[in-house]
Order: structure tokens, then C-alpha cells, then sequence
């Protein structure tokens, strides 16, 4: 078949129609080799490489290997010597850690299990990145690599130091000897000499808690005592303290103590000075159920710990009657009177000053609105007109004097101050003749104000007197009058 035409020779062989041109050269043909009509075979000299152009366009040729393998690799090179295709079948086969699989067109090779894909270490996991696992030293430890070698090594440090621990990390240090008991030299590297600088060859007794040892027969016994046990081996005696320890008087701990399955106290408890942990528990309050399990619960808004069943529950403070408005909210309980509160249980209350002339009896509080510390106080249950009584035996005093009665609001406004002046120096008050005082008023207060009751006297001795032979008495009363 004539390719081209084209050469005014191709009659004389120079293009021939059968068999196509066929050239040699002494290189493999590229992409700039042009000047071939397509079907030309191209030989490379000194190799098997036969070559053919298969197209030309844009000015790029395209040779294509016809042999060997038409352009398939026949010899494949390996790390360890070389495989070559036989019959046109190339085994590929998995080695140690690797397996292949064969599917359609599809050779597939996977690393088996046994290679580890992740690395533990004391702290962490080391997981290998784009291949790479960096293997690096820290603190007296140096890396290095070479081929396919990693060498750990330590760092190396000054004749006679050794490793120390105790701080953050262990450190290359001297020993020494702070009494001077020892002379401590280092005659060559690797080596530490110790002398002993008196003049006796070591300890010939032991003092203890209770008693004194000292040597038998060349040796000395360390043994357990309660809760210690013992045990040798070459030149090391090993103290351990039992597993089980029973101690008969009291443990102290400074810091913490801690224990891995529990802690049991049969008798005398549990006494700290300080912060003590529960981490079992979160925020909340500590109960304890039927068998002494500690546990912390919170309740809902406004929920309070109300007892009576075989354990405090939360719950909610309710008004059955309908005649308190309660609005719960975190942490807060707000009641206001529903309504007008009917004439029967409306606030009133009498307390009377004790004969010690210092603490307050509640003789009835309707509402108990009335609190006895710092002072004696009514808090205003709603908004209302009070009437408000007071009456005040100051005692018998052997000079002049003033008593105060204060009696206000914790809103700052005075609601009533008397002012009870009597007896001047030359007359001494008796039994029969007591400075008395009293008073009684209407006034507006609003809910939720504190009304304050104290005396305050300006004599010596003498004080506000709780009763007395004629039987009278200091206190203070009020009810709601509309």
C-alpha cells in the first residue's frame, strides 16, 4: 500500500509501497521527528525498540513501541533483582505484611494488620502523617537517624554526675555530702569514689521510737512492724506498707488521701480542717437515703426541702386555701396576699421584754411577721393602717437618766422616737416609785417594711428592767387596723 506518493523515487524503492519505510537510528524517536510519513518504522540501534508513526498533527509526532510488549514493560526492577513478564503473564505477589488482590483490570495492594498504624506512647498516641512518624528526645534524650536506623541515646554530662530525680525531670547532678562526712571524687569518667572522711567504718547502732539495735554476728534484722512489711534482695532492703492497714489511733493527712475502692470509718468519723470533695456529687444538696448513700439533688424553681416522709423531698410551697400568691423562680420565692385578708386573720402580735431586760418573749403572733434578733422586729405582712403599742418600765436607777424608744422603719422613715426624762440627781427612783413610759399610734406602713423596737438608756447603772416587784413589765403590741 502506497502511503504518500509524494517521492518522485518511490518507483526505485526509496518509498515502496509494501513492506513501509523503515529507518535506524541510533535513538528512540520523540515528538519532534516529523519529517516521516505516518507507517514508518523506526529501529533503535543496539536495542530491541522498534518504533511506528502512528499520526502527525499540529506538529506533534506520535511514535508508538511496537516491541518490546507494544509498549508494555517486559522487565520490571525491583529493590532485589528484577522480574520479567512469561507468556505474557507478570506475577504480582505480596511479601511479608503485604497482601494483593486481583479483580478485572484492577491489582490491588494492602499493607495486613500486623504493621501497627499507630504508636503509644506514656503520654498519647504518635499516629504516622504522609509517612512520616517522627521518632524526637526530650530532656536528656537525643535521636538520631541514618539509612534506616533511629538511635536513641542519652545525653551525656560532666565526670562524676549522675541522674537525680525528684524536681520536674530528672537532671544530671553531683553528689554531695553537706555534713562532710563523705569525700566525693571522680577519678575518671564513669566514676565516683566515696571515702569516708572520720574515722569509724560506719554505724555500729541504730537508735529507734523504742529501743536501740545493733549488729549480731556481722548483721542487723529490718523487719516489719504493724503495717510494714520487709523484703531484701542483694545489698536492698525494701520497706512496704501493707496492703490492708488497720490503725488503732487516727490518721492525719496534710494533703489528700485517697482510696481505690472506698473508704469505710466504723466509729469517730471524719474530721477536716479544710475543702472536703465529693466528686461524685454536683451542685445541689447532700442527702442520704435508707442505706447511707450520699447523694446531691436540686430542685426545680422555688422548690424547697420539705421533710415528714421517710426522706426530705422538693417541692413546691402551695396555698390550698387560694389566699397566697406564690411566683417561683430560680432560686427565689415570692408571696403576696391574694385578696383582702379576712378581719379573723389579720396580723397581730404582743411580745414582752424578759426580766433579764435583754432577750424578747413572743406572747402570740398572728402571722409571724415578728423576729427577736438583732432587735425585736415586726415585718409588715401587706400594706395596711397599724396600731402600735408600746409600754417601757425602765428599772430602778440611783441617778438621772433618759431612756429612748426608737421604734421605725427599715425604709428609714421615723415612725416614733419617746423620749422619757425623769427623776433629777437628788431624787433616787424605788420599787414603788419606777420611771415607766408608754405610748400608742396609727400609722401607715407598707408591706414588707421592719419596724425596729430598742431603748437606749443614758444612766449608770441601771438598764430596762423586765418586771419588778410591782409586776411591770416592758412591751410592745400592734395589729392591723384596716
Amino acid at each position: 500500500m502506497r502511503l504518500s506518493g509524494i517521492n518522485p523515487l518511490s518507483y526505485q524503492g526509496v518509498e515502496a509501497p509494501q513492506p513501509p519505510l523503515l529507518v535506524q537510528e541510533h535513538k528512540d524517536p520523540v515528538t519532534t521527528d516529523l519529517n516521516y510519513n505516518v507507517g514508518t518504522l523506526w529501529l533503535t540501534a543496539n536495542t530491541p525498540n522498534v518504533w511506528m508513526l502512528v499520526s502527525v498533527a499540529n506538529e506533534i509526532a506520535t511514535w508508538v513501541l511496537l516491541f518490546p510488549g507494544g509498549g508494555v514493560a517486559i522487565t520490571y526492577v525491583e529493590n532485589l533483582g528484577s522480574a520479567t513478564a512469561a507468556l505474557g503473564v507478570l506475577n504480582i505477589l505480596g511479601g511479608t505484611n503485604v497482601t494483593t488482590t486481583g479483580a478485572g483490570n484492577t491489582v490491588t495492594i494492602n499493607i495486613s494488620g500486623t504493621i501497627a498504624r499507630e504508636y503509644d506512647a506514656n503520654v498519647g498516641i504518635a499516629i504516622p502523617s504522609l509517612g512520616n512518624l517522627a521518632i524526637v528526645g526530650d530532656n536528656l534524650i537525643t535521636t538520631t537517624g541514618s539509612g534506616n536506623t533511629i538511635t536513641i541515646d542519652l545525653d551525656n554530662s560532666t565526670n562524676g554526675q549522675t541522674l537525680i530525680g525528684g524536681g520536674a525531670m530528672a537532671q544530671w547532678a553531683d553528689i554531695t555530702s553537706l555534713g562532710g562526712t563523705l569525700a566525693i571524687t571522680h577519678p575518671g569518667p564513669n566514676t565516683i569514689n566515696l571515702e569516708a572522711t572520720g574515722t569509724g567504718s560506719g554505724a555500729t547502732e541504730f537508735d529507734t521510737d523504742s529501743g536501740n539495735a545493733t549488729f549480731l554476728a556481722g548483721a542487723i534484722s529490718i523487719v516489719g512492724g504493724s503495717n510494714i512489711n520487709t523484703s531484701g534482695s542483694g545489698n536492698t532492703v525494701v520497706t512496704n506498707l501493707d496492703n490492708t492497714v488497720s490503725i488503732a489511733g487516727s490518721l492525719t493527712a496534710s494533703t489528700t488521701i485517697t482510696a481505690g475502692t472506698g473508704l469505710l470509718v466504723t466509729t469517730g468519723g471524719i474530721d477536716s480542717t479544710g475543702t472536703t470533695t465529693l466528686t461524685s456529687l454536683g451542685a445541689g444538696v447532700m442527702q442520704t437515703n435508707a442505706v447511707s448513700t450520699v447523694s446531691s439533688t436540686n430542685g426545680t424553681n422555688g422548690q424547697v426541702l420539705i421533710g415528714g416522709g421517710t426522706a426530705p423531698t422538693w417541692n413546691n410551697i402551695t396555698s390550698t386555701g387560694g389566699t397566697v400568691a406564690i411566683t417561683n423562680t430560680a432560686n427565689h420565692i415570692n408571696l403576696e396576699v391574694a385578696g383582702s385578708i379576712p378581719p379573723s386573720s389579720r396580723a397581730a402580735f404582743l411580745a414582752s421584754l424578759n426580766a433579764d431586760g435583754v432577750t424578747w418573749t413572743i406572747i402570740y403572733d398572728t402571722t409571724n411577721s415578728v423576729k427577736l434578733t438583732p432587735y425585736l422586729q415586726f415585718v409588715a405582712p401587706i400594706s395596711g393602717y397599724y396600731w402600735i403599742q408600746f409600754y417601757q418600765y425602765t428599772g430602778t436607777v440611783s441617778t438621772y437618766y433618759s431612756v429612748n424608744t426608737n421604734l421605725m422603719s427599715v425604709g428609714g422613715r421615723l415612725w416614733y422616737l419617746e423620749n422619757i426624762v425623769s427623776n433629777t440627781p437628788t431624787t433616787v427612783p424605788s420599787a414603788s416609785n419606777p420611771p415607766t413610759g408608754g405610748r400608742s399610734f396609727v400609722t401607715y406602713i407598707v408591706a414588707g417594711d421592719i419596724l425596729f423596737y430598742s431603748s437606749t438608756a443614758g444612766y449608770t447603772p441601771g438598764g430596762i428592767g423586765g418586771g419588778s416587784t410591782t409586776n411591770i413589765t416592758t412591751w410592745i403590741s400592734g395589729y392591723l387596723a384596716a
